[in-house]
């Protein structure tokens, strides 16, 4: 058994996170909720002439990953996400086709299905403190955005979005993020 001699303990500060996508890295989203998703081996069961044994499984498999994001004022980070889904889809009709061609601003031809992303926790002062790095990340759900002026306080409008990807680390250095392999 290791010796934990750690007599400095500081808590995880539950108010800060934020997420940057590598299709989009000039679109930071100010997270108001995140999951650190779960993980599960699953359980093999080894016969043998007494009792079946049962032994971890052999592969790792990775819960979805759901984030509840600020939407600023443009619809911007919104926007992007959807955009992003709506390409990963077909066209509904030759219209959408011809546009995607013909019109390279509006195109996401390049950037490709999939994104690499990194989620970074902050310390208590905002500052960076953990990084989270997830490969190959695909959106499968994007909420509803509620617009209601009957609150009499001013409440900020916040999406959800939640991504599968293939799997995630963690680091403490964004250097160490090249080094990262599966």
């Amino acid at each position: 058994m290791s010796d934990i001699s750690n007599t400095n303990i500081n808590y995880l500060s539950p108010i800060g996170y934020r997420m940057v996508f590598s299709r989009m890295p000039q679109i930071i989203y100010d997270l108001q909720s995140v999951a650190l998703p779960s993980l599960s081996t699953g359980a093999v069961e080894v016969p043998t002439p007494f009792a079946s044994i049962p032994e971890g499984g052999d592969h790792i498999e990775y819960g979805a990953f759901p984030m509840n994001f600020m939407v600023d004022s443009q619809l911007i980070n919104y926007d992007e996400i959807m955009a992003w889904m709506q390409a990963l889809a077909p066209p509904t009709d030759y219209s959408q086709a011809v546009i995607d061609i013909n019109n390279p601003q509006k195109a996401i031809i390049g950037k490709g299905r999939k994104s690499d992303g990194i989620l970074t926790i902050l310390t208590a002062e905002n500052n960076a403190s953990i990084y989270y790095y997830f490969r190959d990340l695909v959106p499968v759900g994007l909420s509803e955005l509620i617009f209601d002026t009957r609150d009499e306080k001013i409440t900020y409008i916040t999406g959800s979005a939640k991504f599968i990807y293939s799997w995630f680390k963690r680091t403490t250095s964004l250097s160490q993020l090249s080094l990262l392999t599966p």
